[in-house]
């Protein structure tokens, strides 16, 4: 049952197998105790029909209950990584793996100085991350020896973006050409789904 999706991500699951996970994980008024994550395996690209459910995760965040939007997977560490969407300064939490069928804890982990984040994706090499809010996105490196959270620890590059109407989705293409940005269906109109072109490193446009 979809009771609040919000962000769908690529990753690995138990084994050598590919999972696409989906968040449902948003909480306008922050009262919902556990969210659930739903796995299930990449189909190929014609499919067509039903795909059953791998697993799905029930998670508790390690605090109080929190609106969360951005969902990642970290292709390294196979730890699932929610970032909260309403504060001042959001949170980073982790989910570590292996998962369990119990009531999984999402333990907070840190601060990040942006609000109102509604996205985020890891590149499929690990190396790179994207984080979106409604009118930014920004981006990381990630060294060989460093986690997820050591990356976002350091100071984000500010990739130039053209804002959309409700802009809440973010993705790394996969062979690491640039990233595609999505809005959401408004007044009978199709949102568009961008594509910002890498032209260097550390340069991307659309």
């Amino acid at each position: 049952k979809n009771r609040d999706w919000e962000d769908i991500a690529l990753g690995p699951g138990p084994g050598s197998t590919n999972l696409i996970y989906i968040g449902d994980i948003g909480d306008n008024y922050g009262q919902q105790k556990v969210k659930k994550i739903y796995c299930v395996e990449e189909p190929a690209i014609d499919f067509d029909g039903e795909l059953p459910v791998i697993f799905a995760l029930t998670v508790k965040m390690s605090d109080r209950p929190r609106d969360t939007e951005a969902l990642m997977v970290d292709p390294w560490s196979k730890n699932i990584y929610l970032i909260t969407k309403r504060e001042k300064k959001v949170h980073l939490y982790e989910i570590k793996f292996p998962f369990t069928q119990d009531t999984l804890k999402a333990e907070r982990l840190k601060s990040l100085p942006m609000h109102q984040v509604v996205a985020a994706d890891i590149s499929a090499d690990g190396t790179e991350v994207l984080v979106k809010t409604y009118d930014r996105i920004f981006y990381w490196t990630r060294l060989s020896h460093e986690s997820i959270p050591d990356a976002l620890a350091k100071d984000p590059v500010e990739l130039p973006y053209q804002r959309e109407g409700m802009g809440e989705s973010i993705a790394w293409a996969r062979d690491g050409s640039g990233f595609y940005t999505l809005g959401e269906n408004a007044k009978g109109k199709r949102a568009p789904l961008y594509f910002y072109k890498r032209l260097k490193q550390d340069t991307i446009k659309r």
